[in-house]
């Protein structure tokens, strides 16, 4: 996560601690040259491609999508994907529609899910 999410989401009372790989190895390996003239990365985070996610994205209603990243580097066997998805669409379903309603709260959903994940 960037620097500025995780801070924030302290600022909010959040006990956050992102846990992954650091990606400096990447400035060094596979650099090449940008367009302008600058090192690029072939790992390059925040490159835009062109497959059309982000107007996908956009054009989907406000608080109908939930970004789920188990990061790029791990791999998951068929049925531990099969598992997260249902558990995660049982589970976020309800928490987005509430942190969308009206007076919702994205955070107290954030709280009460920590608080379980903590717990089992």
């Amino acid at each position: 996560m960037e620097p500025e999410a995780v801070a924030s989401l302290r600022q909010h009372g959040v006990d956050i601690v992102p846990v992954g790989p650091v990606l400096s190895f990447l400035d060094a390996a596979g650099a090449g040259v940008a367009k302008n003239g600058t090192a690029a990365s072939c790992n390059d985070l925040f490159k835009q491609d062109d497959t059309g996610y982000l107007e996908w994205l956009d054009a989907q209603p406000a608080g109908s999508v939930v970004y789920i990243s188990f990061g790029s580097m791990s791999t998951m066997s068929r049925r531990q994907i099969a598992e997260a998805v249902r558990a995660k669409a049982a589970a976020w379903k309800e928490k987005a529609r509430a942190a969308a309603a009206v007076g919702g709260s994205s955070e107290k959903s954030l709280r009460e899910f920590v608080g379980k994940a903590r717990a089992n």
